[in-house]
């Protein structure tokens, strides 16, 4: 792994990747991709998935001293809406463990659901991997549909800064193309590449038309593999990778492929949450009362 410093004066553009698109991820974004497509009125439910909505995966996490980890993991849609012609989706991650089950995180998805090209979702759940908390640029990235082209694609994550001690540097994303510059420096950097169809087999069955994205996480840690769109559910189906610290020595692997999926019934969305909050409250008061609040704002008051 070569890590990109201030001094650096490559970039992409130069390395003859013409094709590479950059993605802003603000709102003026946002309301560009509310263009896609005949525009939806406000208010009304999303075209792709409803409430209850799930996908249970098994989780294998593998670090290089030895230990393994086998857990699995269920994404349900709490619910969706349209706003301006943009539809958007709240999910919620839960995992079980030898001590129960826990909510791992939430994650508002804006559409439109169908485009792939953009951060695997499912690896910010894998509990245990580096990937799954330590990135607000692929938690955006996941969020937001990158390029409705399907075009290879990066995003960076960087800060400007002065010989000022009292200034506070100001995080933006910064295209690739205009390279590395005096006055800032890079704090992360995410790309997606697709690659043509190619069919997985999971536990949950054959997706014979499975697009790949082969995506790269750079910060002090890289985080890369391949993971597998499935234009039939809309979603992800597979996964597998590494982590590796700045010298290139792997820190674990891991491998995530689809089990189940379906639609869930109100009562069973409401005791499977209201489980994993409980177990979390014994092990992370504070996560828990954070993300009690986010599932009240769906309507899911959890007791």
């Amino acid at each position: 792994m070569r890590t990109k410093t201030a001094s650096a004066r490559e970039c992409s553009m130069r390395a003859g990747t013409g094709r590479l698109i950059v993605a802003f991820l603000f709102l003026p974004l946002l309301l560009s991709l509310a263009g896609w497509g005949e525009e939806i009125p406000s208010g009304s439910p999303p075209t792709v998935w409803e409430k209850g909505k799930y996908w249970t995966y098994n989780a294998i996490l593998s670090f290089q001293e030895g230990s393994t980890y086998r857990f699995p993991i269920t994404l349900i849609v709490l619910g969706g809406d349209t706003h301006f012609g943009l539809e958007s989706w709240d999910l919620a991650g839960i995992y079980e463990s030898y001590s129960g089950s826990e909510i791992v995180g939430v994650l508002r998805m804006t559409g439109p659901a169908e485009m792939y090209l953009r951060w695997p979702a499912i690896l910010n759940f894998i509990p245990g991997a580096t990937i799954s908390s330590a990135s607000d640029l692929t938690h955006q990235a996941a969020a937001v549909s990158l390029s409705p082209a399907g075009l290879p694609i990066r995003i960076e994550r960087a800060a400007e800064y002065t010989a000022d001690p009292e200034f506070i540097p100001e995080e933006r994303l910064i295209p690739d193309w205009l390279g590395e510059e005096d006055g800032r420096f890079l704090l992360e950097a995410v790309t997606l590449i697709p690659e043509d169809p190619e069919g997985i087999d999971t536990p949950a069955g054959a997706f014979p038309n499975a697009i790949p994205v082969r995506y790269t996480w750079e910060r002090m840690e890289q985080n890369s593999g391949r993971a597998f769109w499935s234009p039939e559910l809309q979603w992800w189906v597979y996964a597998e990778g590494v982590e590796e610290r700045p010298d290139g020595s792997p820190i674990d692997s891991y491998t995530i492929a689809l089990t189940s999926f379906g639609v869930l019934p109100q009562g069973e969305i409401i005791d499977r949450l209201s489980a994993a909050l409980s177990s979390m409250e014994a092990t992370d008061p504070e996560g828990a009362e954070r993300i009690g609040e986010f599932l009240k704002e769906e309507g899911l008051d959890i007791q």
